[in-house]
């Protein structure tokens, strides 16, 4: 993802080119050859782990990117023009199929306008505070668009609700189109509204109690 989607085909072209070749005759094709090596074992225990955070196969890049260029000098040969020109016109595609499920996501089309369209909602909040939100029933969508770090209410259970008391929370964002606001932090939190708008009320929490 990092190298691009538009490298994907020249990586393919280089990859069935360098395997129907492979000659470990050389340190260069041994070096890379074990890299990859080393990474399918590394796959192996974090495979499940890549759809989540991409980041886990930041060590594989060196070895993309040079197959990707090997690739692109490849695509110059007449032989790999037609299958070059196919495998790109499958890349706008393949991005699609890749935001499909984060742009048109249910969770994602319910997010309240006044996030999406303004910052009235966290004014006043530093960034440093912590900010428990009420409302939110995925894990960080309103956080994302408050631009702030914490916790969503509305994801944790009832036998989760006590660690709570032991994060030092500051603010507490409800909104109000969700529902009535949670008693378990009426119970347990001294609060005093800060400002309300159309879709939420702002908290700013003064102790336990």
């Amino acid at each position: 993802m990092q190298v691009g989607y538009v490298a994907l085909p020249f990586a393919f072209i280089a990859m069935v080119v360098s395997f129907k070749n492979l000659q470990l005759t050389n340190y260069s094709s041994r070096f890379w050859c074990s890299w990859l090596l080393s990474f399918l074992v590394f796959a192996m225990f974090f495979v499940m782990r890549f759809g989540d955070h991409d980041y886990y196969i930041m060590s594989l890049l060196p070895w993309t990117a040079m197959i990707a260029a090997k690739g692109a000098d490849l695509a110059l040969d007449t032989r790999w023009r037609k299958m070059t020109l196919l495998l790109l016109l499958t890349v706008p595609i393949y991005g699609l199929g890749r935001i499909y499920g984060r742009w048109f996501d249910p969770k994602q089309r319910s997010v309240p306008t006044e996030l999406l369209y303004g910052h009235q909602v966290q004014q006043g909040i530093p960034k440093s505070d912590l900010v428990l939100v009420s409302g939110d029933h995925s894990p960080i969508t309103f956080l994302y668009y408050l631009k702030r770090k914490g916790i969503s209410f509305s994801m944790l259970t009832a036998d989760e609700y006590e660690q709570l008391l032991s994060i030092p929370f500051g603010w507490i964002i409800h909104y109000k189109l969700d529902g009535s606001f949670p008693t378990f932090l009426t119970e347990h939190y001294v609060l005093e509204l800060k400002h309300e708008t159309q879709q939420f009320s702002v908290f700013k929490i003064q102790s336990l109690r």
